[in-house]
């Protein structure tokens, strides 16, 4: 079989023939049955390609898609939650502990100070009529009474 046949043949799929080569290819068609053969697979080629084709331009389409959504908001914001998180974290370690109570020892022995320095005399012990057991003395004789 001629070389020739299939450049003629593979333009002639592609529909860069002249006249003069399409009336030949269609002669040659009719009287050789091998050039019906490799015609039929050159054809068989093309629409399987063709389809191909197809078929992954409708299988790369969506994935460009989800990709451009991912690429305009996901990475900012998970780069806002990791500042978030730095600088919250960042406050928390740069507080000093707040004092939880006051000094009372320091507190008892100012106070203590400050009464020892007072000008006013010491205080006489309650007479005994004053104590807070004194409703269980006899008011007579102001003695205990016996239960």
């Amino acid at each position: 079989m001629n070389s020739a046949w299939h450049d003629i043949i593979q333009r002639h799929i592609a529909g860069t023939t002249t006249a003069e080569e399409a009336i030949g290819l269609e002669a040659a068609l009719t009287a050789d049955a091998g050039l019906r053969t490799l015609y039929l697979d050159y054809m068989n080629l093309d629409v399987a390609l063709g389809a191909l084709a197809d078929a992954a331009d409708h299988v790369l389409a969506p994935q460009k898609q989800r990709s451009s959504r991912w690429l305009t908001w996901r990475p900012l914001a998970a780069a806002a939650a990791c500042v978030a998180l730095l600088l919250s974290g960042a406050r928390l370690f740069s507080r000093k502990p707040p004092s939880t109570r006051p000094d009372l020892a320091a507190a008892f022995a100012s106070t203590e100070q400050a009464i020892a320095h007072l000008p006013a005399p010491p205080l006489a012990p309650l007479p005994e009529w004053m104590s807070p057991t004194a409703a269980m003395l006899d008011p007579a004789g102001l003695r205990p009474l016996k239960f």
